[in-house]
């Protein structure tokens, strides 16, 4: 005789059922009702005691059930005696401000932590607090020892760091009182976690440890320090090796000893200061991808030159402080900057040689993409005709143009040169220019009268057709436009800028004010 088989599960295929899926198929309340028969006694013993073993498995399972959801119900009618862990941890970081400098970030990390063991574990948990470090190193002050303990702390609690450190031992013995600072910054813990590292005061001997920073996105150093002290050789770095730090996207360099310098081809901005003129275009070359490019040459009895062809096409913002002349001009066509939108050129001295055809060159290179140009103290040496080449080519994205410490014939030239000589706007050679910055080298100061200039800019302005298309922005840094200069204005020059102003959408500014008698209606 056969019998049916109950509706029963194995233990294994019980133990692969979760809780909720085992609860739903609650089906272990039958009876056993099969015949007895001394023959299958054993087999139905067996039956048995594996049905007991699941009725208990399931029982067990309704306990648990059952304890979590009476937990959950008194949580929810009970009041709040504790903030989850991620809520304090926010409402910590929220009340020092997220702006907040490393030395307060760390000051109040610390006090935090000594309020009670669950405030110190939720402090030590939040990577926010630990991330900046910004640390002075002078003798006297907080010992060294200290300060690579906290460096070694902070390492434990972020897998981020933003360190920044203001050296000023510069003694022979830096190399051992430096030490603990030394072997802190070298241990992996630490040089696997730098994102941003700054060094001011940079010793020597720490050249080679900045190679070691794999994952480095940010370097700043310096060998200058905020309180004076004589020079040392501690501080005189001479090679910068970072040719294998692929992370690495931007680069600050103020050190005026460095004679080698090698960058990884990551590197997308680039801040050079330096007394060495030889160092800027190996490193362009080797930066093939930069977007930004600061370069200050502190020599300014040398120029630059590009000998060789360099295509710099993703670059969009170029500030260049240095001597320019013929030599820079003969080699600007091996210059590519298709991609130009920002070029800021300022001789270092204004006694150096200009060459204005070098300047001009050097700023054509990119005009079909340029929207903001700025040239910075270059001025005795221009004439009309120089002036005219430089405005009268084509500049159809130019919005910002600022002329700044010009003397004031040539800034007055430069004034005549933007005028617009067509009827037709479309063939303007600066077609948008919207923003307009004149300042001068102090040479007008006092007692010089502003007539001249003035009805050159009533003319540039009436002639330009400006604030009728685009509001148009004119912001004069000059000398000889105080209060007492501006009366000697004739009063049909002030009549007729007024109408300018009245009428169009153009704002004349001093010094960051308006002048008085010349307000926007609307304002």
């Amino acid at each position: 005789m056969v019998h049916p088989q109950p509706n029963l599960r194995s233990p294994q295929q019980g133990s692969r059922m979760s809780s909720p899926e085992l609860l739903r198929n609650c089906d272990y309340l039958r009876v056993d009702n099969f015949p007895y028969s001394f023959t299958a006694k054993l087999a139905g013993l067996s039956r048995i005691n594996e049905h007991v073993a699941q009725i208990d498995s399931h029982i067990h399972e309704l306990h648990k059930l059952r304890g979590s959801l009476l937990h959950r119900s008194n949580q929810l009618r009970s009041p709040v005696y504790a903030l989850p862990d991620e809520i304090a941890s926010s409402i910590f970081f929220q009340s020092i401000g997220s702006e907040a400098s490393g030395p307060a970030l760390l000051h109040q990390a610390i006090i935090l932590s000594s309020v009670s063991a669950r405030w110190r574990h939720i402090v030590s948990g939040t990577p926010a607090f630990w991330r900046k470090i910004d640390l002075e190193i002078e003798r006297g002050q907080r010992p060294v020892d200290s300060i690579a303990s906290l460096i070694e702390h902070c390492a434990l609690h972020t897998k981020s760091l933003d360190v920044s450190l203001v050296n000023h031992v510069t003694n022979e013995d830096a190399v051992d009182y430096l030490y603990p600072i030394t072997r802190a910054l070298s241990s992996p813990d630490i040089t696997q976690n730098v994102k941003t590292l700054s060094v001011s005061g940079i010793p020597t001997h720490w050249a080679p440890l900045l190679s070691s920073f794999s994952f480095l996105n940010v370097l700043s150093i310096k060998d200058g320090i905020k309180k004076p002290r004589i020079s040392s050789p501690v501080l005189a770095l001479k090679a910068v090796e970072l040719g294998g730090l692929r992370s690495l996207t931007q680069v600050h360099i103020h050190v005026n000893t460095i004679h080698s310098i090698t960058l990884p081809p990551s590197v997308e901005i680039l801040h050079l200061v330096t007394s060495n003129p030889d160092l800027i275009i190996p490193v362009l070359h080797q930066c093939s991808n930069l977007r930004e490019a600061e370069y200050e040459n502190r020599d300014s009895s040398r120029a630059i030159s590009f000998p060789e062809p360099l295509n710099l096409r993703n670059l969009k913002k170029m500030v260049w402080v240095a001597n320019i002349d013929v030599e820079t001009m003969d080699s600007a066509q091996n210059l590519g900057i298709p991609a130009m939108e920002y070029l800021e050129l300022t001789q270092f001295s204004a006694e150096s040689t200009v060459v204005p055809a070098a300047i001009i060159t050097f700023c054509h290179r990119g005009a079909a993409s340029l929207s903001t140009l700025i040239l910075h103290n270059f001025s005795r040496e221009w004439s009309v005709t120089q002036l005219r080449q430089l405005f009268r080519h084509s500049l159809p994205n130019l919005q910002k143009l600022e002329l700044r410490r010009w003397s004031y014939q040539p800034l007055l030239e430069a004034v005549s040169a933007l005028e617009d000589e067509h009827d037709n706007p479309a063939n303007a050679y600066t077609p948008v220019l919207q923003y307009l910055t004149l300042g001068d080298d102090m040479s007008t100061e006092g007692g010089f009268d502003p007539t001249p200039f003035f009805r050159a800019l009533a003319a540039l302005l009436k002639h330009r057709k400006a604030g009728i298309n685009f509001p148009f922005h004119l912001t004069l840094f000059t000398y000889f436009t105080t209060e007492n200069d501006l009366k000697k204005l004739p009063q049909s020059l002030r009549d007729e800028l007024k109408l300018i102003v009245n009428t169009r959408q153009v704002k004349i500014i001093r010094w960051r004010r308006h002048i008085p008698w010349l307000v926007p209606p609307s304002m």
